[in-house]
């Protein structure tokens, strides 16, 4: 990327009118605090109207000092993401069900993520006006309704105010409203004359803060350059076009004297108390989180006058925070009348016209001609019922570009299985792929805002009110939308279907997409998803502080005068807080606000000067230097841009039955490696493909992967028997210091085994198209569907259960024919074809003797909806259907699996990166492939996606309790810890953390007792479930055993399984105190016996083989437990489980546990991927769930599981029967593995899985990532301090281990390990015991 080019060197400055918060920390660092006479909170509308009114007044003769206070830092041009590559960097976000934001605390966007509203936000100086559209539109005067103040009913008085504002923001100049007709290139700019075709009588040119020529001076005097019409004013202007508040009210608060500081967050307001010179007390941090967390505490601002102005949401939060902190009182109204404006974002796709909405990074600025945001208005405030809607086009910057076009593909590619698939497709024929992202029809692509009103009955809320926060680095930034009616308001259907209307009459034509994240689906195919819908967004939220005419019908007064809601105190107000920003609007604007916004402040300002008693001094003005430029970018863009490009390995392998050379038949194991050439990303994915379409992409062959020796493109050919040798050799270690096979030595092995060895080459040719036509789609697709779902679907929807959803809407013929138009997608064939040749160099060994030298070998993956189908199997499933010797079967050719033990040995998940422009060029690549990928999977694999059938009402009992048969057992808890932090919902500092002790007698047993300790996110009801034929308890006491069962604090049944604790917190406290517990309660104490089962017997291993490490997390419960906190704890622990343990049986995991391929693969994206997984993630959902838990169980039921499996879960000839377990296992599944083989599972068992399994914490399972990587127990951050020679020895209780053959969780090589490991290295007896028929 050239960063310029003929402008000499860049001007790095950022800073022209602010200084950081650091400054004035410096400036009063002996003191620790600040004072100032105002103290304006924030820099957008309303704050900027205050400080450039306030600043440099006086009171009674005394000159006045006045600062704001900015959270965001400050932009000068050049300074705002130009491209893909920097927009990263520049975001801030906060989730749903986290307390803390993410990202760039600093950074141009702020995401408020919501499960009812998602808002962005402008985080820097200036506020919104950085990123938003700077249109400037009077609001009609019904809005000024009753929920007004008396005073502002009408909107009358605020006339001149909003002219006012209309030229200090310079959206009129010379008394006429500055439009995009005032620009020289207007002509050229597509989307104004496309907008204007869809509105015609009804559109307007919109007022814009824009300037159109050189030359143009803001109400502060600074000259400005002529827009470029780049279309990145969203992004920030980095071309001096923009008449931002930085531009004109804040430079002219500057030049009154203001001071301007910039990363600072107020997290709270203290009043002070009466008689004191000052009113208000403010808590400031450092924005930056490393910054704040060097604050040994907060810094403190003392001022006299405090005006709120950071936003809906921020200035809502301080006032919340403040209540809840500081124990002031406001008004109830605080928090209520919030509004989205009735905001609604939607895409006009593939239209008639071309808009050219799109920027792309890739056009030199002065070249794209997409024009500001937006240049066009289609006001309909007439129509559609009170206030009407109004409909503007927008502009997308470079920066948001791939994003934009990825999500409106993947829009179109949903919303167009509402119709009829047609045409045929013909084998290697060239074809528009819809899949793919065109660039053509993206320049016939419009995305549109639509405004109205919403009703503003939404509720912003504080989450855990009432709980501790350490004062030096609280957060901020994390109110929450409470609306949960939002989504389901007629405006918004109201308003698509106006676009629609419009779109219909006009030459504009093409088709309405609705914003994805809430309306996923057509409206015809809505039942699907049970009519559930998403979050709506807005980037104009208002209220929350509304103003009202007194404390019961609003939190501020016609000035933004704040009320004190203690009814004990005679004044009115709280004297010197004001609010004046869209907090305080108490209804929906229906339009752009920042106009309505800056007048409602111009008139408070008003009323403020005169209620404080302020006047004009006589202050000579401060001049500004001339605007720095961060860097010059007019003629920036991409040169040489380096694609990125991928290489795909894989290895197949399955069983095939051949003829030898000797015409011997053979039950052989095929082995296929193969290394592809790199291959650019943009070429898999269509991205460079216009209308002519594309052809399959072929892969070619290489030798070997650079840097990979075991990535060779080879043939190699076994026996059976040699085969299961083989696996039997290369689980084996060498010794307990060295717990992994090299893939070096796998290699070796391999090849001194394989009866025929050669290379080989060839191509691969992906993404091509089978032969179909529309009626064979069709028939194919339904004929597989009725009995995979479609009968127990239709069923279920018309004779369901109490608690199932019904059929309401008598649509049934809409639904039959919308199977019969997603049959007709699902049918598509999509193809993989392998065309390989034999190289002559070749080499044999053994009895069994081949000759393939030139032969060609052929086989193919099919992608399409079948019977039983599931779309991971068909991509890693090749039918072999061409090699000598094969005994062909026509109807099942053999099947070569993908080989994930060998992915995970050489640590690369299929593919790999080989060539990238620059880290997030690259990763935007990899998200358009996947994007891809993904469309074609939801296009042929709809069906595929189904929602589990619903869960039993009963709500779960995870503790044990009475089992039939047995007498009621003794319960007993011991407080082991106490709740570190308040990280966690429901959970407080200090709440104490129990270990659940269940007994269950045999009335004058001698023989030992037995302690069952269940894995993560299981419970004590593992063994006690009385579902459970014969369970563990009932069978140990049957042999006049006493049974205990520890239900550890990560036991669903106890409310701590949720907070994210190490194994080593269990291993360290739970289990030790249990098993003294247990041993104490015998006389003379009685040696233990004890069952471990999975994570259980992971954490008992790290207590058992490194006493003293576990000596480290040695808790002051645990030494009061133990009755002395100065107990000499080495000698103490190093006998300690030698003298009460007397045996141990580890239940399918072991200290040296291997997980399963297909758990190492997982663990290897975790570990990328492990920031965005939600902290919330339950196997059962413990709210209604939404529609993206609906989304996350439709996706995790394609989970690949074995055919007999899915028609367990799917009968097909018995449409009345439910599975209600399905949701819980796949998100089980999803974590671990494949938890259990279904046909060893009773069905009276799965219907009370919930019982077994429950609420856990994400965070405490991504402690196994470390686990997949060493092959063996580590702790927390990834060290191996318990399996080494030395702890072994230590180990002198004899042990068994079990394991299940069939285990999704740990691969069978556990078995082998562990019985290596332990019969050298322990001085124990060891027993290895395996079955074939379990599972985990």
């Amino acid at each position: 990327m050239t960063e310029t080019e003929g402008t000499g060197r860049p001007d790095n400055k950022t800073r022209w009118l602010s200084k950081g918060l650091e400054s004035l920390i410096y400036e009063n660092r002996k003191s620790r605090t600040a004072f100032f006479d105002i103290v304006v909170i924030g820099s957008g509308y309303g704050g900027a109207v205050a400080a450039a009114s306030l600043a440099g007044l006086r009171q009674h003769g005394k000159s006045l000092s006045l600062c704001v206070l900015e959270r965001g830092r400050e932009f000068t041009p050049g300074a705002f993401p130009a491209s893909m590559t920097e927009a990263p960097t520049e975001m801030r976000f906060t989730l749903p069900d986290r307390n803390q934001a993410a990202g760039s605390l600093e950074g141009l966007y702020d995401f408020r993520l919501g499960a009812d509203l998602n808002i962005v936000l402008g985080n820097g100086l200036g506020g919104g006006s950085l990123i938003n559209a700077g249109v400037m539109q009077r609001p009609r005067a019904d809005v000024f309704d009753s929920n007004w103040p008396g005073a502002l009913r009408g909107g009358a008085t605020l006339d001149g105010h909003f002219r006012q504002a209309e030229e200090l923001l310079g959206a009129r100049q010379s008394g006429k409203y500055n439009t995009i007709e005032e620009h020289a290139d207007c002509a050229k700019v597509a989307k104004f004359k496309s907008l204007e075709e869809l509105g015609r009588d009804k559109f307007d040119a919109a007022p814009v803060t824009i300037a159109m020529q050189d030359g143009v001076e803001t109400s502060a005097g600074i000259p400005l350059k002529a827009c470029t019409l780049c279309g990145d004013c969203a992004s920030g202007c980095n071309h001096g076009a923009k008449i931002s508040l930085d531009t004109n009210l804040l430079a002219e608060a500057r030049q009154k004297g203001a001071e301007i500081y910039t990363g600072a967050s107020v997290v709270r307001l203290e009043k002070d108390q009466e008689g004191k010179e000052t009113s208000w007390t403010l808590h400031v941090v450092h924005t930056r989180r490393k910054l704040r967390e060097r604050q040994a505490s907060t810094f403190r601002i003392e001022a006299r006058y405090v005006i709120l102005a950071a936003g809906s949401l921020g200035s809502t939060e301080l006032l919340l925070r403040s209540q809840e902190k500081e124990r002031l009182r406001f008004s109830k109204k605080l928090g209520k009348h919030f509004s989205s404006n009735g905001d609604m974002l939607a895409a006009g796709f593939n239209q008639q016209m071309e808009s050219n909405s799109v920027a792309s990074d890739q056009i030199p600025f002065d070249k794209r001609h997409v024009g500001p945001t937006i240049t066009g208005i289609i006001d309909a405030r007439d129509e559609a019922g009170r206030g009407g809607i109004v409909i503007e086009e927008m502009a997308i910057p470079a920066p948001l570009q791939r994003v934009f076009e990825e999500l409106v593909t993947t829009s179109n590619t949903l919303h167009s299985l509402s119709r009829l698939h047609h045409g045929s497709h013909r084998h290697r024929g060239r074809f528009v792929d819809p899949f793919a992202v065109n660039h053509d029809t993206m320049r016939k692509t419009s995305l549109y805002a639509v405004m109205g009103d919403d009703g503003a009955d939404g509720e912003l809320r504080l989450p855990h009110a009432g709980k501790k926060e350490n004062d030096a680095t609280p957060e901020e930034g994390i109110i929450r939308v409470h609306w949960p009616g939002l989504n389901r308001k007629p405006l918004f259907n109201e308003q698509i279907d106006a676009l629609e209307k419009l779109s219909a009459n006009s030459r504009v034509a093409g088709k309405i997409l609705p914003n994805p994240a809430w309306k996923l689906l057509p409206g015809s195919m809505n039942f699907l998803t049970n009519n559930q819908l998403g979050p709506l967004a807005t980037v104009h939220p208002l209220g929350g502080c509304s103003m009202g005419d007194d404390v019961r019908h609003g939190v501020v007064d016609e000035y933004g005068r704040v009320y004190d809601g203690d009814p004990r105190h005679r004044k009115q107000y709280h004297e010197g807080l004001v609010v004046l920003d869209g907090a305080i609007i108490p209804t929906a604007i229906g339009t752009n606000p920042a106009l309505t916004i800056t007048a409602v402040a111009l008139r408070a300002v008003d009323g403020l000067k005169k209620l404080w008693h302020l006047e004009t001094g006589h202050q000579q003005q401060q001049s500004l230097s001339e605007r720095p430029w961060y860097r010059q970018l007019q003629k920036t863009f991409y040169t040489d841009y380096q694609q990125t490009e991928i290489q795909v390995i894989e290895r197949l392998s399955g069983d095939v039955r051949l003829r030898d050379s000797k015409e011997k038949i053979v039950d052989a194991v095929v082995e296929i490696t193969l290394a592809f050439a790199p291959v650019r990303v943009r070429e898999l994915a269509g991205m460079d493909t216009g209308e002519e379409g594309r052809m399959p992409v072929s892969l070619k062959t290489i030798p070997v992967a650079d840097g990979i020796p075991a990535a060779r493109s080879r043939l190699r050919i076994f026996t059976r028997s040699d085969w299961k040798s083989l696996e039997e050799q290369i689980h084996r270690p060498q010794s307990p210091n060295d717990l992994r096979l090299r893939q070096s030595r796998v290699e070796e092995l391999k090849d001194a085994m394989a009866c025929y060895t050669a290379n080989v080459t060839g191509k691969l040719d992906v993404f091509g198209r089978g032969n179909s036509f529309l009626a064979d789609r069709i028939l194919r697709a339904l004929w597989a569907w009725l009995p995979n779902r479609g009968l127990r679907d239709t069923w279920q929807q018309f004779f369901p259960l109490p608690y199932e959803p019904r059929v309401t809407d008598g649509k049934v013929l809409q639904r039959a024919l919308g199977a019969l138009r997603l049959a007709s997608h699902a049918g598509e064939k999509r193809l993989l074809e392998y065309s390989l040749i034999v190289d002559s160099d070749a080499s044999a060994s053994g009895t069994v003797s081949f000759d393939l030298a030139g032969d060609r070998i052929e086989g193919y993956k099919t992608f399409t909806y079948g019977r039983r189908s599931n779309p991971w199997r068909q991509l890693s499933q090749m039918r072999l259907t061409k090699m000598r010797g094969l005994i062909e079967d026509k109807d099942t050719p053999p099947l070569l699996c993908l080989d994930t033990r060998f992915l995970s040995r050489i640590n690369v998940p299929l593919i790999r990166l080989t060539a990238q422009q620059d880290q997030v060029n690259a990763m935007l690549d990899l998200f358009s492939l996947g994007a891809y990928l993904a469309r074609m999977m939801i296009g042929i694999h709809l069906w595929s996606f189904r929602k589990p059938d619903a869960p039993l009402t009963d709500e779960p009992d995870r503790l044990p309790g009475k089992i039939t048969g047995l007498p009621r057992p003794g319960v007993v808890e011991i407080q082991v810890d106490t709740i570190p932090d308040n990280r966690v919902s429901g959970l407080s500092e200090g709440d104490p953390v129990v270990i659940h002790l269940t007994h269950y007698r045999v009335e004058g047993s001698k023989k030992p007792p037995v302690v069952m300790i269940h894995g993560y996110s299981a419970s004590g009801t593992s063994f006690t479930h009385d579902t459970i034929h014969n369970n563990f308890t009932k069978s140990f006491w049957k042999e006049g055993r006493d049974v205990w069962i520890l239900d550890m604090r990560t036991s669903p049944g106890l409310p701590s399984a949720r907070y994210p604790w190490s194994f080593e917190d269990v291993a360290g406290a739970d289990i030790p105190v249990a098993i003294d517990y247990i041993y104490r309660q015998y006389d003379n104490g009685r040696k233990v016996d004890v069952l471990a089962h999975c994570m259980g017997a992971v954490m008992f291993s790290m207590a058992a083989l490194n006493p003293d490490y576990i000596i480290h997390r040695y808790n002051a419960w645990v030494a009061r437990y133990f009755g002395n906190e100065n107990l000499d704890r080495q000698a103490f622990v190093d006998n300690f489980f030698k003298h009460r343990v007397r045996s141990v049986i580890f239940s399918q995991v072991t200290p040296t546990v291997v997980f399963s391929p297909d758990n190492k693969l997982r663990a290897f994206f975790m570990q990328y991927f492990k920031e965005l997984m939600p902290d919330n993630y339950q196997f059962r959902p413990e709210h209604e769930p939404t529609l993206a838990d609906d989304l996350i169980d439709r996706l995790l039921y394609t989970l690949p599981y074995p055919e007999e499996e899915f028609d367990i879960e799917n009968p097909p000839w018995s449409p009345r029967k439910r599975t209600p377990f399905t949701r819980t296992r796949h998100r089980m599944d999803a974590l671990y593995g494949r938890d259990f083989n279904l046909k060893n599972v009773d069905d009276r068992v799965l219907q009370h899985i919930d019982d077994l399994f429950g609420p856990m914490s994400i965070d405490t399972v991504k402690q196994t990532i470390h686990f997949a990587r060493l092959d063996t127990i580590s702790t927390k951050e990834g060290h191996n301090f318990f399996v080494t020679e030395k702890n072994l020895e230590k180990w002198t209780f004899p042990t068994c281990s079990f394991n299940g053959i069939d285990n999704g969780l740990s691969d069978v090589a556990t078995s082998y390990r562990t019985d290596q490991v332990f019969s050298k290295a322990s001085a124990a007896h060891y027993l290895m015991l395996r079955n074939e028929r379990f599972g985990h």
